[in-house]
């Protein structure tokens, strides 16, 4: 994982070059551009400076580079007055950039235009400076930013440090330099209030730009709640606080967060080498492990004596953490178990800052919906807030990943047929009937003449199989109902381009696996029954009984919803019950690794500069 002193240094790199590239495009060869000089000591702005030893070198010690402003336009008395600063915001915003625009060593994170539309609608008045002066709003907005790694975002990503050496700076100046920078503050502020409030409501990565299958939940919205204004100093923190996912797992994650932070700031837990270590055992290896299952808080307190003896409460403890890791829960430290423990506390807060991540994606104001956590094999229903109905899961393997996606699920069918997709019947189908001629009746597959509706049905023995290739096999093979119909006795379909629903199996005993990773795409269900009848509860005469005896009837029968509901696929690898145990589960598809990889690169953009 990349550090943050790292992703610092790149950062510092991509200024750079944008200041090499805006001099070289704005250099003397423009004249009609005049530039303003602002005096600041070196050590104090530490992206200025690095500006200013490329492009400057022969600099003065107590001056920093050359940096973009407005023409002249000071007012008469030479002070940062609010008339003067409106003619500047204008001057800056309105002028046509050819590169991304940098002010005081910073690149701005948002687009010029949504910059010129908040300050158009307010005639170009400035929303951080009152006659030269910061307003209240400034320090509150500046202590919310500092705060931004309770939410998994990085407080250096919105030009933190830049402002406050800035703001400590500006008195010291001449008229017309602070004039200019105010103007430069002013904008910088903006922009990093445009942009972190957007990654608090929107998530700082758009969905759906870093792999063809990845959850796209929430359409973004042109402007968000309070986005014409700032509010007063007295309302921020309510209103950062209005923009976060209402979800609790999202307020579990940030409890998460803040601990972890506070084990790594100690040091971490401690790693346990070595061979398997179980219940009766005295190792100076146990008092470790205890340790370790103290501070994730699976071991509720660390014992004065005995802390070498592996005794009831270390072997509770580690059936705990085995449980949330999906491990079989036998109470012995063995090596899976041990090398999950021994991923250090960093990397795992890496993780749980990619789930928050996701949940900002989530949609708004869902008070009813099924969740389909596809690492975690669950299926959950959820009202207002409580889970109403939960189930295990079978998922996509690896080689056909279940997409992240969201939708409305529309209608129940019972005795389903199924419709085999073409990639099966070339790469599984075809070669089992060369095998066995007798395949396609003993399976109840039938064959038709095309995928169109009433298409010829075709007797299999009227087809050579020896010579038939499957890359080129034209027909449509149906599976009629019954018990060898991998879709089970009942499907649940919400339209989709995957084709992937949620359905029966007769494949039972698989439910009973630590990894449930058997399907082609689509989601299997422990339960489908209980899901039906919950979903038809307020249809008369859609009890479990009548339901099941239109299953053993044989018959299919396709059942509109009358209350259709939200179905959400999505990925979470990372979450907490109210307990305060944390689940960690594998990346089954590296869906983490390139998100990890995404905003790692992508330091302080937005989505919609991903890539």
């Amino acid at each position: 994982m990349v550090t943050r002193g790292e992703r610092s240094a790149k950062t510092r790199g991509r200024r750079v070059f944008f200041w090499v590239l805006f001099l070289f495009l704005y250099g003397c060869a423009v004249p009609v551009h005049q530039v303003d000089r602002v005096m600041l000591p070196l050590p104090a702005l530490e992206t200025a400076s690095a500006v200013a030893s490329v492009a400057e070198p022969s600099l003065p010690e107590t001056e920093t580079a050359v940096l973009p402003a407005s023409p002249d336009v000071s007012s008469p008395e030479g002070d940062a007055s609010t008339g003067d600063l409106r003619s500047r915001i204008e001057a800056k915003l309105t002028r046509d950039f050819p590169v991304v625009p940098i002010l005081q060593g910073e690149a701005l994170l948002r687009g010029m235009d949504e910059l010129r539309s908040f300050y158009a609608d307010r005639a170009w008045r400035p929303a951080w400076f009152l006659e030269g002066v910061p307003v209240p709003a400034v320090p509150a907005f500046l202590r919310a930013l500092g705060k931004a790694e309770e939410e998994g975002l990085f407080p250096e990503d919105y030009h933190l440090k830049t402002i406050h050496t800035l703001l400590g700076s500006l008195e010291k100046l001449p008229a017309e330099r602070k004039s200019a920078m105010t103007a430069d503050l002013e904008i910088l502020l903006t922009d990093a209030y445009l942009s972190y409030t957007t990654h608090l409501y929107h998530g700082r990565m758009e969905p759906g730009r870093l792999t063809s299958q990845w959850p796209v939940q929430k359409r973004a919205a042109s402007k968000l709640p309070g986005f014409d204004d700032i509010p007063d100093a007295g309302q921020f923190e309510r209103r950062l606080e209005g923009l976060l996912p209402a979800y609790p797992e999202y307020r579990q994650l940030r409890v998460v967060l803040a601990r972890y932070r506070r084990i790594e700031a100690a040091g971490g837990w401690p790693v346990i080498s070595g061979g398997k270590l179980m219940k009766g055992q005295r190792n100076p290896r146990v008092a470790s492990l205890k340790r370790r299952l103290f501070l994730s808080g699976e071991l509720s307190a660390l014992p004065v004596r005995n802390r070498d003896l592996f005794d009831a409460a270390l072997e509770k403890a580690v059936r705990s953490f085995q449980r949330a890791h999906n491990l079989k829960e036998d109470g012995v430290a063995g090596g899976e178990t041990l090398r999950l423990m021994n991923i250090p506390v960093r990397e795992r807060i890496g993780q749980i800052r990619l789930n928050m991540e996701r949940w900002r994606w989530m949609p708004r104001n869902s008070d009813r919906f099924i969740l389909v956590n596809i690492p975690a094999f669950s299926m959950k229903v959820v009202e207002k807030g409580k889970v109403v109905l939960k189930m295990k899961t079978i998922v996509g393997k690896q080689e056909n990943p279940t997409p992240s996606f969201g939708n409305r699920m529309t209608h129940i069918e019972i005795n389903p047929t199924w419709n085999v997709p073409t990639s099966i019947v070339r790469k599984e189908i075809i070669p089992k009937v060369k095998r066995n001629p007798g395949y396609l009746s003993s399976e109840q597959i039938r064959i038709y003449q095309d995928w169109r509706p009433g298409s010829k049905e075709i007797s299999p023995g009227s087809l050579d199989w020896k010579k038939i290739d499957p890359r080129s096999f034209p027909y449509h093979l149906v599976q009629d109902p019954g018990p060898k119909n991998p879709l089970g006795r009942i499907k649940f379909l919400f339209p989709n381009s995957h084709d992937v629903y949620m359905h029966d199996t007769p494949s039972r005993h698989l439910f009973n696996r630590q990894g449930r990773t058997f399907s082609h795409g689509c989601i299997r269900l422990e339960k489908p029954i209980d899901l039906a009848e919950y979903l038809l509860r307020n249809d008369t005469g859609w009890k479990k009984a009548q339901i099941m005896k239109k299953i053993n009837s044989g018959q299919r029968l396709l059942i509109a919803l009358r209350n259709p509901i939200p179905v959400h696929l999505v990925y979470f690898t990372v979450w907490s019950d109210e307990t305060g145990l944390v689940y960690f589960r594998d990346d089954l598809y590296e869906y983490d690794r390139y998100l990890g990889k995404a905003m790692n690169h992508q330091q302080g953009k937005t989505g919609g500069f991903l890539f």
